[in-house]
């Protein structure tokens, strides 16, 4: 009998990022508040026990329902604190693929 490979991995949090496509994700934070933005090739998540932190590429602004409406003007991306974080929300891309975005160039 063997074991699913979900059963060896350290926690959902490493395997759902590790699997994860381009999506929209809304965090509510420990105080309450809820923000949001794009989750893509250019993120990051932690992958370590200690940091769950959260690198979104894009903060997204919020409708009076706390749903997603557009990219924010010229955001370079959203970084939460795994210790802010109560929950994430995950959402398919549907209808928002071909909105105009101003993607940021990243001087090196």
């Amino acid at each position: 009998m063997r074991s699913s490979e979900t059963h060896s991995a350290t926690s959902a949090w490493n395997v759902l990022f590790g699997e994860q496509g381009p999506c929209l994700v809304r965090a509510t934070l420990s105080d309450g508040r809820i923000i949001g933005g794009l989750y893509d090739d250019r993120s990051v998540a932690g992958y370590s026990e200690q940091v769950a932190d959260l690198y979104l590429s894009e903060r997204w602004e919020p409708d009076d329902k706390r749903w997603f409406v557009r990219p924010a003007h010229q955001s370079q991306g959203l970084w939460l604190s795994g210790e802010c974080i109560a929950s994430l929300e995950f959402y398919a891309m549907k209808g928002v693929d071909n909105l105009e975005r101003e993607i940021p160039k990243i001087k090196g």
